[in-house]
């Protein structure tokens, strides 16, 4: 008897030991923000929640907002998102914003906040623990507070200060979207096995989010140009609807400038003058195309007919809004690739260093 009830004790006790790992460590399904922030301020009745995250399939920047009522400096917010999101706190009295929130960065030796961390669903506490300068500006003030119970938060700011993005924090953080989403941003400084192996350390969970499909997206894509270069797939139009292919757009040269640009993008624009005296000089031996990964039509247009470029602008505008810089790769402009009559790539450029382009070409005749 006694035998049995030291099994039973024991099997109740690993029994307890599984349900509070599992507790632990499982993901919550919504998130809850306790704030008590009355030591700073208590005159405030609304705040505003600002979440921000952005959409790759529009190209835009989203921003929803939440307003919630508060209570003598403290108040409680419940909240879903799909993917953590970047997510500010303003205060408000009657109607009028009198104060943002920063949170600290406790890995700084400087006395940094955040404005906006990253927040999933998590059970978050906001609170003052020390009273910090408070700073205003036209007529807002930036109350400095500390938080409690985000992983997220605390991995996007360690991120800040820490090479995180290796084998080991992965397998450690395999749940974090901070980790994947600085994969994601960081993409272009790796190959395509680093990233293969990196992403495939990540939770169930995370491989079936947007982000992680658009790092799969991006290797399927770089792969794809490794092994057929530019040549295959290439079909894109001008401001006026007009289909080009590879061999259309070289025109019967030895080799074709991909200029990829946008119209916002002010280096973009600043290069034009210059990339118009290497036309002069290289029209006969060199195609150029400019590519461009705009989202709006109206502004890809009017940036074209402005600046009156005397070579191909392409885009997959208006219907494919994306299609450059995701096939591409594309996550930062201006970027130059010089790639020979098969598509394959000769030099690839990010930022204005056309000089170099010139180099390579004087270096290697065209034949």
């Amino acid at each position: 008897m006694l035998k049995k009830m030291k099994f039973l004790n024991l099997t109740t006790y690993l029994l307890v030991i599984v349900v509070l790992f599992n507790s632990c460590s499982k993901k919550e399904d919504s998130g809850h923000i306790e704030a008590d922030i009355s030591k700073l301020t208590t005159d405030f009745d609304k705040v505003v929640v600002e979440k921000g995250r952005y959409d790759y399939d529009t190209g835009k920047q989203i921003y929803t907002n939440d307003t919630i009522n508060t209570n003598n400096g403290q108040f409680d917010y419940r909240y879903k998102v799909n993917e953590p999101q970047h997510t500010a706190f303003y205060l408000l009295k009657k109607g009028k914003r009198v104060g943002k929130l920063s949170f600290k960065d406790e890995y700084s030796k400087t006395g940094t906040f955040w404005g906006n961390p990253l927040f999933g669903n998590e059970h978050i506490k906001f609170f003052v623990d020390s009273v910090y300068k408070t700073i205003e500006y036209d007529g807002v003030k930036n109350f400095k507070i500390e938080f409690d119970g985000s992983e997220e938060a605390d991995i996007f700011i360690k991120l800040n200060h820490y090479k995180m993005l290796t084998a080991e924090n992965i397998k450690k953080y395999s749940s974090s979207y901070a980790l994947l989403n600085d994969l994601f941003d960081k993409r272009d400084s790796y190959t395509v096995e680093e990233i293969k192996k990196l992403s495939s350390l990540f939770s169930e969970d995370l491989k079936n989010s947007k982000t992680y499909s658009l790092i799969q997206t991006y290797v399927k894509n770089k792969l794809a140009i490794e092994v057929n270069g530019f040549k295959s797939n290439f079909n894109w139009v001008n401001i006026n609807g007009k289909n080009y292919n590879f061999e259309q757009a070289l025109n019967g040269k030895e080799k074709m400038l991909l200029v990829f640009w946008a119209s916002w993008c002010g280096p973009c624009r600043q290069e034009i003058p210059e990339l118009k005296k290497f036309y002069g000089q290289y029209n006969d031996k060199v195609s150029i195309v400019n590519l461009s990964i705009d989202n709006d039509y109206e502004w890809w247009k009017k940036a074209v007919d402005k600046e009156k470029m005397p070579w191909l602008n392409l885009s997959g505008l208006p219907k494919n809004k994306n299609g450059v810089g995701t096939q591409y790769n594309i996550s930062s402009v201006p970027t130059m690739i010089l790639i020979d009559k098969h598509g394959k790539i000769l030099k690839q450029i990010v930022n204005n260093d056309l000089p170099a382009i010139e180099n390579l070409l004087k270096e290697k005749p065209l034949l």
